[in-house]
């Protein structure tokens, strides 16, 4: 592989993760979507035909619905008695991601006569939001119709609802706190009873629905729908983090997906947080299908779980949910169920990145601070790959020090390229150059790297770390100290390590790659730049120390081939 072509792949990756930075930076937080066009009582906008076995939510016909606040295992939302489902939940124990103002933004606001002080992190942003207050969190229903509730019994920690489906089904559901030591879920039960002689069709349900926005930065949490359907990780909504499945994607002209297999347990869920629902007793009939609620302005995207047998005359039908809500932390999401970790979407080198992690979190119990894990994680990363980054730094050497002969080369034969190219390959192995041996040792890493900056960017356990002059590393550094310090260490790497004789294009394109990186680091969380710069300035002092005990590189004394193989 040469180095026009690296250089392609290189500027290639970077062009379009910068295109990514910058569609995503635009897209609002999934709690400031405006829906003020869209009054409570608003009548609901028609809904797509469902295929044969969905059944997609639709509000009941039934008097204003009543909202109930309900408080359990440290969250604290609303119950509607249209459908019962949960919405405004916030965690008490949990702080909302901060509002970032970059200096940039606050510099350009001041140019153009307007904002006030600069506050890098906001204003106090109150308590986490597990979901929105236009969301309907496990709402219960039959025939494809919410059920309009009356509520039963109230207590702390404990409401039981009950009412009638508008084919008739009468739907008892209860929610109470279930504690068992620290874990603390809830338990649903939802009873539903055909009170009539004659069968009823249409079926039984439970959903979870929340308003998603239809795009939003790569590095920023967004809540979605997810489920994990026949032990594979599922997610919804109009853009997925991780790798969405193209026929997830809801929208206009697909208002449902049906997901076929055992359902193991559905929710939504972001970066840090989610609420998730596991099916427990009476509920292994259940089906999963993803669907758009499009009630006046508001799109509310989730998760059905229907099952679509009919109701006898007389018949009940009775199931038991346990919902979990809080943070996606691996010891609670592992105690109430070892599936749930799974929520924790660590990508495709997960196998490297579940390693990673538990260093990560052993080296924060040593230490007691996330910061010095991460630098510490960092230094073992480059420790174990030390000798193989070694042998790619000398080989790169081998291949500067031979670049005179193959440009004479290329110059020589620019007009014959297949004798150039057989001429090239004996000049590299005269001089004992592998042109593969400088970057395959990089290429070998890149798994590594990936599922280092999976694990530091999902973990929750940053979420809200101070370190140094950071309040947080879950989120950018707002002081810009990180990326133009990597920016600079990335130049000076480069110093050290290109080759004074690069024709002009190529001069050109390694000048620019260290900006061009360092505008990345501006969008990511600063977990992941103390990563980078603890990474590139071991990466520089090691390249240092090879160049001083090398000395300058040298080509031996070959001279350009003559055909048939032999030198002259």
């Amino acid at each position: 592989m040469d180095r026009r072509t690296i250089l392609a792949v290189i500027l290639s990756l970077a062009i379009y993760y910068g295109w990514v930075v910058y569609r995503g930076a635009t897209a609002p937080p999934p709690d400031e979507v405006d829906v003020a066009a869209a009054p409570p009582d608003s009548e609901p906008a028609p809904i797509p035909a469902p295929t044969p076995d969905v059944r997609t939510p639709a509000p009941a016909d039934a008097a204003p619905a009543r909202v109930v606040d309900f408080a359990a295992c440290g969250f604290r939302g609303r119950v509607s008695t249209a459908g019962g489902g949960l919405s405004d939940v916030t965690l008490d124990h949990y702080t909302a991601p901060y509002h970032i103002t970059p200096l940039y933004t606050w510099l350009s606001n001041q140019v153009l006569g307007g904002g006030g002080p600069w506050k890098p992190y906001g204003d106090d942003p109150g308590s986490a939001v597990l979901v929105s207050a236009d969301a309907a969190a496990f709402a219960a229903g039959a025939g494809g119709s919410p059920v309009a509730f009356d509520v039963a019994e109230e207590a702390p920690g404990r409401l039981v609802l009950s009412g009638r489906a508008a084919n008739g089904v009468l739907v008892d559901r209860t929610l109470e706190e279930n504690r068992d030591g620290e874990l603390c879920t809830l338990r649903s039960t939802v009873t539903w009873r055909n009170p009539t002689e004659t069968p009823i069709e249409g079926g039984t349900f439970v959903s979870m629905h929340d308003v998603v926005p239809e795009s939003h930065s790569r590095y920023g949490s967004q809540r979605q729908p997810v489920a994990v359907v026949e032990g594979s990780l599922v997610y919804g909504g109009p853009k997925g983090r991780g790798c969405l499945r193209a026929d997830t994607r809801l929208g206009p002209d697909t208002p449902s997906v049906s997901l076929d297999g055992p359902v193991t347990w559905f929710g939504l869920s972001d970066r840090y947080f989610g609420i998730y629902a596991l099916p427990r007793e009476g509920a292994e009939h259940g089906t999963a299908t993803l669907t758009r609620e499009v009630r006046g302005e508001i799109a509310r995207d989730g998760t059905v779980f229907s099952d679509d047998r009919p109701l006898g005359p007389g018949e009940s039908r009775r199931a038991t949910f346990e919902l979990y809500g809080g943070p996606n932390q691996m010891e609670h999401l592992s105690a109430v169920d070892p599936s749930l970790t799974k929520a924790v979407d660590l990508g495709w080198f997960a196998f490297f990145a579940w390693p990673l992690l538990w260093l990560l979190r052993w080296f924060h119990s040593l230490l007691g601070n996330w910061g010095l894990a991460i630098i510490l994680l960092t230094v073992c990363v480059k420790v174990l790959f030390f000798r193989m980054t070694q042998q790619s730094f000398k080989a790169m050497r081998r291949m500067q020090a031979i670049q005179p002969l193959l440009n004479e080369v290329r110059q020589k034969y620019a007009d014959d390229p297949q004798e150039m190219n057989r001429r090239t390959m004996a000049v590299m192995a005269e001089n004992k150059v592998n042109p593969l041996s400088g970057c395959l040792p990089q290429l070998v890493q890149i798994p590594v790297w990936l599922a280092l900056y999976n694990a530091l960017l999902t973990s929750v356990e940053l979420y809200h770390t101070r370190f140094l002059y950071l309040k947080d590393l879950s989120e950018p550094d707002p002081f810009l100290v990180l990326p133009v310090a990597i920016t600079f260490l990335m130049w000076l790497q480069q110093q050290l390590s290109t080759p004074t004789n690069l024709d002009p294009v190529q001069q050109q394109v390694m000048r620019y790659m260290p900006l061009i990186f360092g505008l990345l680091f501006f969008a990511f969380p600063s977990g992941l730049a103390v990563y980078v710069f603890v990474n590139v300035s071991l990466s520089i002092v090691q390249q240092w120390l090879i160049n001083r005990s090398a000395g300058p590189p040298v080509a031996s004394p070959a001279t350009t081939p003559a055909p048939g193989g032999a030198t002259g």
